[in-house]
């Protein structure tokens, strides 16, 4: 599965610049980039070339946050598409954790990630019903 860096920054002027200067210092490439926001705080979600490498200079430099794995499914640029994976995920009564997509450079598609409990068997489902589910970070990378 693709790996997702959570990382908590301050909600402040410069936060979000801090953490991509560390990603410039050990030379990790971001391939999607999310966030969401509280009054004092952000989550800072990331998709990257070098999960580890990046995780460890963060928490060197003092950040807390969490890896987790998770989902990402090809999609196809037409009307609907979306809809027919979620449609898929609420007939199999999947409760998806959060979402949001990017679109892939090397495949020429919007990517749509989430992530949800039993994992294995979300894509075992999504892959049955005919979706593409990428499974390592080289599937993204030129």
């Amino acid at each position: 599965m693709i790996k997702q860096l959570s990382i908590l920054v301050s909600n402040r002027p410069g936060q979000l610049e801090k953490v991509t200067e560390v990603m410039m210092e050990v030379g990790v490439n971001c391939l999607s980039i999310s966030t969401y926001d509280a009054a004092d705080f952000g989550v800072l979600q990331l998709i990257v070339d070098k999960p580890d490498e990046l995780s460890q200079a963060l928490e060197q430099q003092g950040y807390s946050l969490l890896v987790r794995s998770v989902i990402a499914v090809a999609m196809e640029n037409e009307i609907g598409y979306l809809n027919k994976i979620l449609k898929t995920l609420r007939d199999a009564n999947v409760n998806i954790d959060c979402v949001y997509s990017f679109v892939s450079k090397k495949l020429m598609k919007p990517v749509l990630v989430f992530r949800a409990e039993d994992a294995d068997v979300v894509e075992n489902r999504l892959k049955a019903s005919g979706f593409t589910i990428l499974k390592s970070i080289e599937n993204l990378m030129d």
